[in-house]
């Protein structure tokens, strides 16, 4: 059996939750009997972006230090299959397979040819021959020859499985009846938790995981069967219910690369958030959310300590009496509470810093009654942290931690009032 690596249940949690969610969203508010179904058969290309030097962490003894890993981009291209189920003529429910075959270098948490299966929501616009979409599917990504254990008598290959996240946008191109040509493009988050390792003379070594970002481009052809949900039927459903303003309290869960001294590591940090949405017109909106992450992370020279997180945006997507479905783009700040500046000292003291971030991905809000709101927000979280200059002890006088960015999947689920 393949092992999964750093999220425990999450991936099947969230598919599940994905699947229910939808169907909720199907047969309560709308009736399929008559859904459109398409069959897609097409090719991707995928850069890998992984790593030359491993990130290891070694211990030896008191001291430790860390080998961060050198990126390199190569393109791997293979066949993909996905299936849609039209929910109506703007929601559906789509499920990918897609298999990489070429030989990926072999890298300890990747390598090898990939299977990667994802399941998710699809919400389309446009009439006509040419039609938009956008969509969010978690899923899993399985390496057919990652690196295993570091041992005295070497690396040995295995399967490796990790968690994925996958989010992107395209066009489709009816050329013929039931027939058309799809193009899009995503970016798809591999969650690589990582593992302890072994001992190579005397030195203890470990993974610390990472999370890799991965640009991806389709182009498919796609039979489509069963009738399509005509939009005039839709239109003579009840008025939406004018109330324009909604608060929401959230448990949030976040997966996100925390910096440490030569390195990174990966964490899931948990807490609360508050978000409030404005809805300017039926398909477009203001949305806002204020994050709070109390987990106490190592101080560094530039994250650390309790988290806070500032993002609002702009968030766009359909909306019917008993839910809506919504993409967003948010930008704000991320504030750590205990990072260091000054290194000359014993105990170094710890500030307070600040660094932009942005955030993408969609939302998927229920209304089971009149002012209530169950909402689920699954997106992206990126992070620019910015260039620090540190006060370091003699012969050193000072350093420099140059500015990098950190990618993150963010997971918000709650319930709220609307007004």
């Amino acid at each position: 059996m393949p092992r999964v690596h750093g999220m425990g249940r999450l991936p099947i949690m969230l598919i599940t939750a994905t699947v229910i969610l939808c169907g909720q969203a199907a047969v309560g508010s709308l009736g399929c009997a008559q859904s459109r179904q398409s069959v897609e058969i097409g090719s991707l290309a995928q850069s890998t972006d992984n790593k030359v030097t491993a990130p290891y962490h070694g211990v030896s003894g008191p001291s430790s230090f860390s080998y961060v890993g050198t990126r390199h981009e190569q393109i791997f291209t293979g066949p993909f299959l996905r299936y849609v189920w039209d929910a109506n003529s703007h929601i559906g429910i789509e499920g990918k397979m897609a298999y990489l075959p070429g030989k990926q270098p072999v890298q300890d948490m990747s390598g090898g040819s990939a299977l990667l299966a994802t399941g998710g929501i699809r919400v389309t616009v446009g009439e006509g021959r040419v039609r938009f979409f956008g969509r969010v599917a978690p899923g899993l990504v399985s390496f057919s020859q990652a690196g295993g254990e570091l041992t005295e008598s070497g690396r040995q290959t295995s399967r490796l499985t990790h968690f994925a996240f996958d989010e992107g946008a395209g066009a489709d191109l009816r050329v013929a009846g039931h027939t058309s040509i799809e193009v899009g493009a995503s970016k798809i988050l591999f969650i690589e938790g990582g593992e302890s390792g072994g001992s190579v003379g005397g030195i203890k070594f470990a993974l610390p995981g990472d999370i890799e970002d991965h640009m991806t481009v389709e182009l498919g052809l796609v039979q489509s069967f069963g009738e399509a949900h005509h939009r005039s039927d839709e239109l003579a459903q009840p008025a939406q219910t004018p109330l324009v303003n909604d608060v929401v309290l959230s448990y949030v869960l976040q997966a996100q690369p925390h910096l440490a001294f030569g390195g990174a590591y990966l964490s899931r940090d948990q807490g609360v958030a508050i978000s409030s949405s404005h809805d300017i017109n039926r398909w477009l909106g203001l949305d806002a959310s204020v994050i709070s992450l109390p987990g106490g992370d190592a101080p560094n020279y530039q994250d650390g300590g309790a988290e806070i997180e500032l993002l609002a945006g702009l968030r766009a997507g359909i909306q019917r009496p008993s839910y809506g479905v919504y993409g967003r783009f948010r930008a704000g700040g991320v504030s750590f509470a205990s990072t260091i500046d000054d290194n000359t000292v014993p105990v170094p003291p710890l500030v307070r810093s600040w660094d932009f971030a942005s955030d993408s991905g969609g939302i998927v809000e229920f209304y089971p009654r009149h002012r209530w709101i169950v909402r689920l927000d699954v997106g992206e979280q990126n992070t620019r942290f910015h260039d620090v200059s540190v006060k370091e002890p003699a012969p050193e006088y000072s350093a420099t931690q140059p500015a990098t960015s950190t990618n993150s999947l963010l997971i918000l689920v709650g319930t709220g009032w609307r007004f």
